[in-house]
Parts: structure tokens; sequence; C-alpha cells
């Protein structure tokens, strides 16, 4: 193969051709940065906006009437909110939280990207930025997003999370109203058997 991976961290070199004297410059481009944390904000908001849908919020009117002011949607979205504003493990001085970046929460529970503010701390700290979204095992700092990827797996493999919890109270109504929709159909063939044996 013409790949070699691990000399510098995080790059891979793809060998096309023998030289000799040859220097590899490896520089970061803020810009693809920049894209894929806007992408993660507007990945984000896309689901707190169906919640807010889903359920209801202020004067939006839920679109699910199973779900109108469900404490278990709320649950869910108030703590995905409250990663914003915890200090990331293993970071330290200026940039610690996602606020510090420029990733910033909304009355409306969504997110907004300062682009100016991000930029600022990519150019003074662009260690201490990538601290905030990506796992470093050598410095102890988890990122946002394995803390993310971590908090929503919960959510959705953990038997006693909200989401479970309301799934399952939604499978034993499905079950009951099923109960009282057969014991009904007994009784409405029972009923049409005694009006053919009468007439």
């Amino acid at each position: 193969t013409n790949q070699i991976t691990g000399v510098i961290p995080g790059v891979t070199m793809a060998l096309t051709k023998l030289a000799t004297g040859v220097r590899v410059g490896v520089a970061s481009d803020p810009t693809v940065l920049q894209s894929r944390v806007s992408s993660f904000v507007n990945a984000y908001n896309d689901v707190v906006n169906y919640g807010h849908q889903a359920a209801g919020f202020g004067s939006l009117k839920a679109s699910v009437d199973e779900l109108k002011g469900d404490a278990s949607v709320r649950s869910v979205l108030n703590q995905l909110g409250s990663m914003f504003s915890q200090t990331i493990a293993g970071t330290s001085g200026r940039y610690t939280t996602l606020g510090s970046v420029g990733v910033e929460t909304t009355r409306e529970g969504t997110l907004k990207l300062d682009t100016t503010k991000f930029q600022a701390a990519l150019t003074a700290d662009p260690g201490g930025l990538a601290k905030i979204f990506v796992t470093d095992p050598s410095t102890g700092a988890t990122g946002a997003m394995s803390t993310f990827k971590t908090m929503v797996g919960n959510f959705v493999d953990s038997t006693d999370s909200p989401i479970a919890t309301r799934i399952a109270g939604f499978g034993t109504l499905s079950r009951r109203i099923q109960k009282d929709a057969d014991a009904m159909q007994l009784r409405l063939d029972k009923r049409q058997q005694t009006m053919r044996d009468q007439f």
C-alpha cells in the first residue's frame, strides 16, 4: 500500500512517486472545521425544532396530540441543552465550554454559531478549541461530540430513559386499546348472532 498513517497524528499520507528532498507541510483548514461545527448546530436544531413541533412549545401547538406537553420530550431536550453550559472534561484555560468558542444556546433551546467568536478562538488557541470538540485520551479531554453521542445513546438504548419509558407506556396503552377493541368486537359479533337467531 502507498498509504502511511501514524507518522503525524490525524494525517494519512499517500505516496505517489519516488522523489528526494521532499518537504511535507501540514496546515489546518479553518473553513472545514467551522463548516462541520455549523452542520452539527443545524442538525441539533432540527432535533429541537421537531421536538417542539411534536409536543408543542410556547404558542406553537403540538402536531402530535399524544405528545402534547409531554414531559419526556421536555426532559430529553433539557438534558441535551444542559450540555452546552457544562465544562468539557480535560479542557483548561480560556476555552472550556461550547459557549466559550461561539456555540451558544437561544431562548428557544436551539443553538447558534457565533462565527466571529469561533474564529477568534481558533486563531488564539487551536489546540484548546480542538479539546472542546474531540476526544483526546492523552489529555483526558472527552470532547463535546463524544459526550453528545453518549448522551443520545443513553436516551435511545437505556431501558429506563425518558424515551424508553414513554415508548413502553405507549405500548401498554396500545395493548389495552387493542384488548378493548377485541372485547367490543366480540360483543358486536354476539349481538349480531342474537339478532340473526331472532329474525
